[in-house]
């Protein structure tokens, strides 16, 4: 398998452990957070602040799309790139 890197290899890993951190701190404070709701209210009040918290990683995954497209293109640079076709492989069985 090979991986194209489109910055730095030490850009990468700290933007790899940068993730992982704000990752791994969402999911202990979420945790503690269902458990607080849980004990002063129902399943249900639970239930609302997972859809709460599905609601606004939507609404930051629209708003990073809508800042990229007025910074000049899309985040991923591979599916920036105009008429790109993939060939059939020439080599093939039949």
């Amino acid at each position: 398998m090979v991986f194209v890197l489109l910055v730095s290899f030490s850009t990468f890993l700290l933007e790899t452990g940068i993730a992982g951190f704000i990752q791994m701190l969402g999911i202990g404070m979420a945790n503690l957070l269902c458990g607080v709701v849980k004990d002063h209210g129902s399943y249900d009040d639970v239930l609302m602040l997972l859809f709460l918290f599905c609601t606004i990683s939507l609404l930051c995954a629209i708003i990073a799309s809508y800042l990229d497209s007025l910074n000049g293109g899309p985040l991923n640079k591979l599916t920036a790139k105009k008429n790109t076709t993939v060939e059939p492989n020439s080599n093939t069985n039949e």
